[in-house]
């Protein structure tokens, strides 16, 4: 299946954002746990039946993103998607931080978006070589 430039956009920023979305659900089991006793609760169909099957699949699912994003080259791109998806920063103060216009930043997030989705394409087509 072919992408065009938006779907690959969109489809970076999905993968990138799961990094935010899971440490929010960590962060709801660790409430959860801490003020109803978290695991008393029936999960007959939790297909994790481990202990902490959850936790280990968030985490493990946040270490792929962190790993993509920490193995990019260095530079502003990789400066701004990890500023940006793993410290949970605006795109806009990101570019307060870094000294750069808002349109600069918009710009730079959505030229790396692009090459990561044709990273990740090279990524896939080689598992699946493999």
């Amino acid at each position: 299946m072919v992408l065009n430039e938006n779907d690959a956009i969109c489809e970076m920023k999905k993968y990138f954002e799961g990094y935010g979305a899971s440490k929010k659900l960590l962060r709801m089991m660790k409430y959860e746990n801490d003020f109803f006793g978290g695991e008393n609760r029936d999960d007959s169909e939790d297909i994790l039946l481990i202990p902490g099957g959850d936790e280990l699949m968030l985490k493990s699912k946040m270490y792929d993103i962190r790993r993509f994003i920490v193995n990019m080259d260095d530079g502003n791109e990789k400066t701004l998607l990890f500023y940006h998806y793993i410290r949970g920063f605006s795109v806009e103060k990101c570019s307060e931080m870094m000294n750069i216009g808002r349109t600069s930043a918009f710009r730079l997030k959505k030229k790396a978006l692009l090459k990561d989705a044709e990273k990740m394409k090279e990524k896939r087509l080689k598992n699946k070589v493999a």
